[in-house]
């Protein structure tokens, strides 16, 4: 009698990567690395990551969630010859602000914010990816 022998399929597992509602398997044998993760899209406003992020040494299934945070950014305020009641604030892209400075000038009325050009509302959702600078726009009193 003469053995004969077949190699063992290796064992593979699998780390299924869901976002944006879809999900992208990907295979691996037991122990390896995962290679080849998939990329995030570009989306201005956010910061994207995995909820695992050491691919090593795989040993058994993972289901890896998509991480997704909105990113803050700077309003710098510019009164002019006037005074805002805050330099800075910080905001929360997609979010509304809320609220801006309080502008104040003597001989004159605050009309509002602008961000070039165009009036400002604090009760939008902030839409602008970066940092910018609001500019008071007056009229004058009498």
């Amino acid at each position: 009698l003469t053995a004969q022998w077949t190699e063992a399929a290796p064992e593979m597992v699998t780390g299924t990567f869901n976002m944006n509602g879809t999900s992208v398997v990907k295979t691996v044998e037991k122990g390896a690395t995962l290679t080849d993760i998939p990329a995030f899209p570009s989306d201005a406003g956010y910061e994207y990551s995995w909820s695992v992020t050491d691919f090593t040494n795989i040993t058994e299934n993972i289901v890896v969630e998509t991480v997704v945070t909105a990113n803050t950014y700077t309003i710098t305020y510019d009164a002019g010859e006037g005074t805002a009641s805050v330099a800075t604030q910080t905001v929360t892209y997609d979010q509304a602000p809320g609220s801006f400075a309080t502008a104040t000038r003597e001989g004159y009325n605050f009309v509002c914010w602008k961000y070039e050009g165009k009036a400002v509302q604090a009760t939008e959702i902030w839409k602008i990816a970066g940092n910018v600078t609001l500019v008071a726009e007056w009229t004058s009193v009498g």
